[in-house]
């Protein structure tokens, strides 16, 4: 018996990261942001869109941030405005968000626009077209995509795109919206279990026992087109308990 088969590095320090990124950079992947794939959905080269949702730890961006800079990629990040853990105007909020956008990344809107009708009786699109115009006008930029926030509500808020696009409200994408045409036709890579890494392939659930390695998934799959999701919130130096 090999009393070593257990031993192996956390998923989720910032070294990981680097190492993920790196080997695919390595394997020859292109990172585009959304909105580049929302402009043209036709590639030559493997690309990956890297998108950030910034659900909470809003201050772990500073160590992500020199990451993506060193390996000049550029991501997709969505902040959340009515987050329970983080002030998206806060002194430190901002300076985090203007650096973002000095890198060059894009950024997006984290919506709850269905959670806050429920809860405060504010109209879905009106919360929406507010919620995007403050951030827009505060850091100066223009949102051109959303990504649906999965809360603890249990409502929703994918629900609200079930009957209108978001071109007919002036936004080029939804990121899970069949418009887009990504989450149905990628290998969709998502650090949402937090303790695990999960994947899609064309939309559908890969269920494993094995502890999914994105690298090797990077290498294994041959697909052209690959959505890359992590939450900064669960990221660490050394381990997850520190």
């Amino acid at each position: 018996m090999n009393e070593n088969n257990y031993k192996r590095e956390f998923d989720f320090t910032y070294t990981n990261l680097e190492k993920i990124l790196s080997n695919a950079i390595e394997s020859g992947y292109k990172f585009i942001t959304h909105d580049q794939y929302a402009d043209n959905k036709t590639y030559s080269d493997n690309v990956i869109l890297l998108r950030i949702d910034v659900d909470n730890k809003i201050n772990n961006l500073k160590y992500i941030l020199p990451i993506l800079k060193k390996l000049q990629i550029k991501a997709t990040i969505f902040f959340r405005v009515h987050s329970e853990f983080y002030n998206l105007f806060g002194f430190e909020s901002i300076r985090i968000v203007n650096q973002c956008i000095s890198d060059g990344h894009e950024i997006g809107y984290h919506s709850e626009i269905v959670d806050i009708e429920m809860i405060n009786k504010i109209e879905a699109q009106t919360a929406l077209k507010k919620d995007v115009s403050i951030m827009e006008t505060f850091f100066d930029i223009k949102i051109n995509g959303i990504a649906s926030h999965g809360g603890l509500t249990g409502y929703n808020n994918l629900d609200f795109w079930k009957n209108i696009t978001p071109k007919e409200l002036g936004y080029k994408y939804e990121a899970y919206h069949d418009d887009f045409q990504l989450f149905n036709k990628c290998l969709y890579v998502s650090d949402s279990e937090n303790y695990r890494w999960k994947k899609y392939l064309n939309g559908k659930l890969i269920v494993s026992d094995e502890n999914i390695d994105p690298s090797k998934e990077l290498n294994n799959n041959n697909v052209e087109v690959v959505n890359l999701l992590i939450h900064p919130g669960i990221y660490y130096q050394n381990h997850c308990y520190e």
